[in-house]
C-alpha cells in the first residue's frame, strides 16, 4: 500500500474528509441577514427554527405552484426579480396563500409594483418617543388590527424600521413619532409627529399580502427580548400559523454567502460518497506527483 510520510492513501483521504466535515460546522459569515451568520445581525436562530419545523426553501418561483393555505416569506429582498417571477408570486397569492415581505429599504416595492399592490414601503429614519431603548429609531409598535400572524401579540419592538403606506394597517407607532430626516434624534419644526404604519396587509384574490417594514425582527439580537414585548410570539405565529411555511432563497439576502461559507454550502449539497471519492482522488494525485519527483 502506497504511503506518504507514514500514512496510507486511504487514511490520508479519511483525514482530509474529516477536516472538510469539521469546516462545515465551524464556518460562518458576517453578512447582514444571512442565515449562515451566527452573530447579532444574522438570522441563524430563526432559520434553525424554520428548518426544524420542516419549512420549504424556494429556489425557483415555479415551485410555488400547487400550494394552498401556506405562507411564503420574502425577507430582505435584493430586487433581482423578473416579470415572470412576479407573475409566479401573484399566481401563488391568487391560489389562496399568504406572502409576507419584510423590507425597510424600499427594494420590496419592486415586487409590490409588479403585483399592482396598493401598499408601498417608505424608507426613512422612522423615530419615536415611545421606545424601549435610548435610540428613538429602536421604537415600539402596537397592534391595531387583528390578524392570524398577530394572535396574542400586543407590542412589538422594532429596530430602525421604515413606514408603509396603503393597505390595512396592522401595527402602528404612537402619535409621538416622526421621520428624523436630519438624524439629530429629536423632532424638529419641519418633522411632523404623527402615527405611522409599520405593517399592513391587503387581500389578493383568495390570498393575502402582508408587508412588514422591518426585516430586523428576524435577526439574532432581536430574539429573547424582555417581558412586555411580543416579538417571540410574533415569530412563533409566523412559524406555526400556517400548515406549510415556504421561504425565499432566490433573492432574499438571508441566503447570502461569502468565502468559506460558500464552499461549505457546496460541501453540504454534495453527497458524502462523492466527497470521500474526491478526497481519495486528491490524495492519490498528490502521491503520484510526489513519486514523479
Amino acid at each position: 500500500m502506497r504511503r506518504i510520510r507514514g500514512y496510507t492513501i486511504p487514511v490520508l483521504a479519511l483525514l482530509l474528509f474529516v477536516a472538510l466535515v469539521a469546516a462545515v460546522h465551524v464556518s460562518t459569515t458576517t453578512l447582514e441577514y444571512s442565515r449562515h451568520n451566527i452573530q447579532w445581525n444574522g438570522t441563524s436562530l430563526f432559520f434553525d427554527r424554520l428548518d426544524a419545523g420542516g419549512a420549504v426553501a424556494i429556489t425557483d418561483y415555479t415551485r410555488l405552484d400547487g400550494y394552498t393555505g401556506s405562507l411564503f416569506l420574502i425577507i430582505a429582498p435584493s430586487g433581482n426579480l423578473t416579470d415572470e417571477d412576479v407573475s409566479m408570486i401573484d399566481r401563488y397569492l391568487q391560489a389562496g396563500n399568504m406572502v409576507l415581505i419584510a423590507d425597510d429599504t424600499g427594494t420590496g416595492n419592486e415586487i409590490l409594483t409588479g403585483l399592482e399592490s396598493g401598499i408601498e414601503i417608505s424608507p426613512g429614519n422612522l423615530s419615536s418617543l415611545d421606545r424601549e431603548y435610548r435610540d428613538p429609531a429602536a421604537l415600539t409598535g402596537t397592534v391595531s388590527h387583528p390578524h392570524p400572524l398577530l394572535a396574542d401579540v400586543t407590542t412589538v419592538q422594532f429596530n430602525h424600521p421604515s413606514a408603509v403606506a396603503g393597505g390595512v394597517p396592522l401595527v402602528n407607532t404612537s402619535r409621538l413619532s416622526w421621520v428624523d430626516t436630519n438624524g439629530n434624534q429629536r423632532p424638529d419644526a419641519d418633522e411632523s409627529m404623527k402615527t405611522f404604519a409599520i405593517c399592513a396587509f391587503e387581500r389578493r384574490g383568495s390570498g393575502e399580502l402582508v408587508v412588514l417594514a422591518d426585516p430586523e425582527i428576524f435577526i439574532n439580537s432581536m430574539s429573547g427580548l424582555g417581558t412586555g414585548l411580543d416579538n417571540d410570539r410574533l415569530l412563533l405565529n409566523i412559524l406555526e400559523a400556517y400548515p406549510v411555511v415556504l421561504y425565499d432563497r432566490t433573492q432574499s439576502r438571508t441566503a447570502d454567502t461569502d468565502g468559506m461559507v460558500a464552499m461549505v454550502q457546496w460541501l453540504k449539497t454534495t453527497p458524502l460518497r462523492d466527497l470521500l471519492a474526491a478526497a481519495v482522488i486528491a490524495v492519490a494525485t498528490l502521491a503520484v506527483i510526489r513519486r514523479a519527483r
